[in-house]
């Protein structure tokens, strides 16, 4: 890719690279997974060659909950490197969810790894997979909403992970009513 590639699903995203092959971008490639009611799905694998030199890839699977009144899971985001090679000036991957008053949000999951000699280098690693009960007020339910952090892991079975800055978030936020009716909030795992 010449310039910016962004790509846009109500659906599953895959990137997928054989032995062999590569996909190369030379200005930020931003890739969002969106599905009703919840975070979508994006796998990057790699077992030839993902090189976005000192560029960004911008994961995006949350589940923003437009309406504010239902439930709300962020999705799921897999980066590997099954064998290739993954380079990337940044990595932001997010699967956040956030709702409103009364609902119960869970972040997502994000696993980033290498097996079978696979080779990532990130200059910097961006990920947030936290639980966001937003704020009540009197025109809305008065019980605030509950949250649970969702899970965030790196591994290295088996090849090389390479990270300069990482920022991983696992947090999660209660919501806050009108009725002093707060709801819970338990972090998340990374």
């Amino acid at each position: 890719f010449q310039s910016t590639a962004s790509f846009t699903a109500q659906g599953p995203i895959t990137l997928t690279t054989a032995s062999g092959e590569t996909v190369r971008a030379l200005e930020r490639m931003a890739l969002t997974s969106v599905t009703p009611a919840a975070g979508g799905t994006i796998a990057v694998t790699s077992a030839g060659t993902v090189d976005l030199g000192a560029t960004i890839l911008t994961l995006n699977a949350r589940d923003d909950n437009a309406d504010f009144f239902g439930d709300s899971t962020g999705g799921d985001i897999t980066v590997t490197a099954a064998g290739g090679t993954i380079v990337a000036g940044g990595i932001d991957a997010d699967v956040t969810a956030s709702g409103g008053g009364g609902v119960n949000v869970r972040g997502g999951t994000i696993d980033v790894g290498v097996t079978t000699g696979g080779t990532i280098t990130i200059d910097k690693l961006a990920a947030r997979a936290s639980g966001d009960a937003l704020f009540d007020t009197a025109s809305i339910p008065a019980i605030g909403g509950n949250a649970i952090g969702g899970t965030i892991r790196i591994t290295g079975a088996g090849g090389t992970l390479s990270l300069g800055e990482v920022e991983l978030t696992a947090q999660a936020t209660g919501g806050i009513s009108a009725s002093d009716q707060g709801g819970s909030a338990t972090g998340g795992d990374i």
